[in-house]
């Protein structure tokens, strides 16, 4: 198979960084009750379990 990479350097390579601020939505008096780490982990467990 024949062909090339090409990359427009004048372009981003990515999506900037971008950070979550929940003032916002603590400020309506929400507030989380699982960690970011721990949800991942239990939707990860229910989706092999799901299976």
């Amino acid at each position: 198979m024949k062909g090339g990479l090409y990359f427009n350097t004048d372009k981003p390579d990515d999506t900037m960084i971008k950070l979550t601020d929940p003032s916002k939505i603590h400020s309506l008096g929400w507030r989380h009750k699982v960690e970011l780490d721990e949800g991942i982990k239990r939707v990860y467990e229910w989706y092999l379990n799901a299976k």
